[in-house]
Parts: structure tokens; C-alpha cells; sequence
């Protein structure tokens, strides 16, 4: 009687908890609320239990910007399926494995040889379930243009255009995103724009689409000139993810796009809000973006004769504020930021085995050459 008690009681507490998780759902708070629900599961040898609320926290933590919890819940997930495959399947956890892998790039510890063993080991499990290499395939090509890897890149591209969709393929606005982020990497501006109208129309979308689209689209916008198709993309864009705990890089785009419009304020502004978001981050890449983005911004006001300013920072900030009006000095945060650049990108180029991001620590002066200055609109609010 005692034992039946005690798994209602702790049941029921997880229930209890999961209900509180799911009305602040994709948060920061829903990932700790499942966390703790999961203590309890284990705390009980409650496999089934511990199998269904990792699934959870696979998807709070993909889109709450924490791959690296989403990568140990779907671990422990899929080395219970190779376990016990009578009592749990893999089939159960396959959507979930393409965000795992999208992921890996993103922690320089990762190796290549580790990436291409995952790579196949979920190749293998799609065919299992009778799905075909199309995702595979984007993946990969993904993969390899957030490595650098062009020629990789191409030839995966040209088998994901050759391959059907079937059931495991991401849905279409992920994959027109994914087109215009090809295009964009390749220079094809006009192209871009034009593959993204499913999207920009709305005509395509998803949980995250149009969200990263927009953001993607504002530098093609500016130098196709066009910029007021990318103010109004902005505007649009910025709302929908303003108060949101994910899209790290995205805001970083947001900023870059306000400093090349001459609205340096408003820049400014933006990459102090989502400082804390890019500070805390698991992902070092994506702190690179951020902070590329940061820089820009940064040397944008010391660009305009400013020699200081002050800027909310963590307290674990290793840069003093000397300025003599309790600010900041720009050129110690400028210095700062360079010099993360460079740290972070010889971590990747040594995985990589290529020089691709230290490359692209010269996007900065390249968007200097973009200026084209444009009012903010009156409609558009801070949010």
C-alpha cells in the first residue's frame, strides 16, 4: 500500500510540475521546471518516466538556446533505445536527432571525426525507418557552411536538391530558410530574395520561421539597395523575437543592420539588452557572431569622434570601466572584443582545418562600407 502511495505521490508531483512548465513553455524556466521533474523520474528508476520528460527537454532546450542540455537528454534517450529496443524506440526521438546534429558544429571540442560518426549513425536509423537522405543531406550541407567547408557544402546541396522529401524531412519553411542562407553565403543576392518570398509573403512558416529569415535578409537588402524593404523587415523581424530566450546571432544581425542605417542609439541599445542572453550562452560560435556584431557597433561610436560610454555588463565582465565619467573606454572594449574574436576563432579553425572564421572577423570593416543611413520609422517601437 506504502509503495503504491509513494508512486502516486511522486507522479503526481511530476505532473504538478510538468503543468507549471508547460505555461511558460520555450523558457528558461520551463527547462528548469523539466530538469527538476527528471531528477524525480530518476530518483525513482523510472525509466518510461525519465524517456518521456527528456523528450521535453529536448525540444525547452532547442528552443530556449541550450543545445548543450538537448544534446546529453537526447544521449541518455537514444542509448536507452540501443538498450532496450523492445520497451523504447528510436523511431520515437528521429525529428529530434536533426536538431542534435544541426547543433554539433556549435562546440569547437566536438571533432570532425565525432560529427561524421553521429552523421552516420542517424543516416542508418533514418533508412531504418524507411526515410530517405534528404535531410541527411541539407544537414550535412548545413554543416559544412557553418564550417567553412564550400566545396563540401556544394556537393551536398546538389544531392539534397536531387533527393524527394518523405516524412523525416524538415518541414518547408526550414527548408527555404536554409535556401536563402545558401544563397546569401554565395553571393547570389537577387536570388536570395527571391527564394525567400514564400516566406517574406507568408505564405511559409514555422516555430522559427520567419524569425531568422529576416534577420538574414538585411545586409542582401542593403546591398541591393533596398533599404527600406529592410527597415520594414527589421521592424517586423525584431518583434517577433524581442523577448524571446533564443536567437543569440539574430539580434546581433538586428544591431549591425540599426548601426549601418546610422541609427547607432538604437544599435546600441539592442546589444546591451541581449548582451546578458550572448554572455550566458553555451555556444561559442554564437558568441563569435555576437560579438562580431558587438565590435561593429562599438567601433561605429568611436567612428563618430566618442571616446567613452556606459554600457550594462555582467559583474564577471573582465574589461574595468576606466572611463573618467564611470564608463567605459571604447578602445578597451574594442580591444576586448577583438581579442575574443581571434581566441574564438582559432578554437574552430583548428577543428575545422581551415581559416574560415578568422575570415570572417573582417566582416566588420566590410559593413562599414554599407552605411546608408535611414530614419527609424515612426511606427516602430523599442520592444
Amino acid at each position: 500500500m506504502s509503495d503504491r502511495t509513494d508512486n502516486d505521490s511522486y507522479e503526481s508531483q511530476i505532473r504538478t510540475i510538468m503543468d507549471r512548465a508547460g505555461m511558460v513553455s520555450h523558457t528558461p524556466a520551463a527547462v528548469m521546471l523539466v530538469e527538476q521533474a527528471i531528477a524525480i523520474a530518476d530518483s525513482h528508476q523510472d525509466a518510461h518516466k525519465g524517456f518521456e520528460l527528456r523528450r521535453e527537454m529536448i525540444e525547452e532546450a532547442c528552443f530556449t538556446g541550450q543545445p548543450d542540455r538537448m544534446i546529453v537528454a537526447f544521449s541518455w534517450c537514444l542509448a536507452l533505445c540501443d538498450r532496450d529496443p523492445d520497451n523504447f524506440h528510436d523511431e520515437d526521438i528521429l525529428w529530434q536527432y536533426k536538431w542534435v546534429l544541426n547543433n554539433l558544429t556549435g562546440f569547437p571540442q566536438i571533432s570532425r571525426a565525432q560529427i561524421e560518426e553521429m552523421t552516420r549513425d542517424m543516416m542508418a536509423r533514418f533508412e531504418k525507418a524507411g526515410a530517405g537522405n534528404r535531410a541527411v543531406f541539407k544537414i550535412r550541407r548545413d554543416m559544412a557552411m557553418v564550417m567553412g567547408d564550400l566545396d563540401e557544402a556544394a556537393a551536398f546541396h546538389e544531392k539534397y536538391l536531387h533527393t524527394k522529401r518523405d516524412h523525416l524531412s524538415d518541414c518547408k519553411a526550414c527548408e527555404t530558410d536554409s535556401t536563402v542562407t545558401w544563397l546569401k553565403q554565395h553571393g547570389e543576392y537577387e536570388a536570395c530574395i527571391k527564394a525567400a518570398r514564400p516566406i517574406t509573403a507568408g505564405r511559409e512558416s514555422c516555430a522559427e520561421v520567419p524569425h531568422r529569415t529576416y534577420p538574414e535578409l538585411l545586409i542582401v537588402l542593403v546591398r541591393l539597395g533596398d533599404v527600406r524593404t529592410a527597415m520594414d523587415y527589421h521592424v517586423r523581424g525584431y518583434r517577433m523575437i524581442a523577448r524571446s530566450s533564443d536567437f543569440t546571432e539574430q539580434f546581433g544581425e538586428h544591431a549591425v543592420f540599426l548601426g549601418m542605417t546610422e541609427n547607432l542609439p538604437r544599435a546600441f541599445r539592442t546589444i546591451e539588452k541581449h548582451f546578458p542572453l550572448a554572455w550566458g550562452s553555451p555556444v561559442p560560435s554564437w558568441q563569435f557572431t555576437y560579438w562580431l556584431s558587438t565590435a561593429y557597433v562599438l567601433e561605429r561610436l568611436r567612428d563618430t569622434g566618442r571616446t567613452s560610454i556606459k554600457m550594462r555588463l555582467p559583474s564577471t565582465f573582465p574589461v574595468a570601466a576606466n572611463a573618467p565619467d564611470g564608463g567605459y573606454l571604447l578602445d578597451d572594449l574594442i580591444g576586448w572584443f577583438r581579442g575574443e574574436l581571434t581566441r574564438i576563432a582559432e578554437l574552430y579553425n583548428a577543428r575545422n582545418g581551415n581559416d574560415y572564421f578568422t575570415r570572417r572577423i573582417a566582416y566588420i570593416d566590410d559593413w562599414k562600407t554599407l552605411t546608408t543611413p535611414l530614419t527609424y520609422p515612426k511606427t516602430g517601437k523599442d520592444e
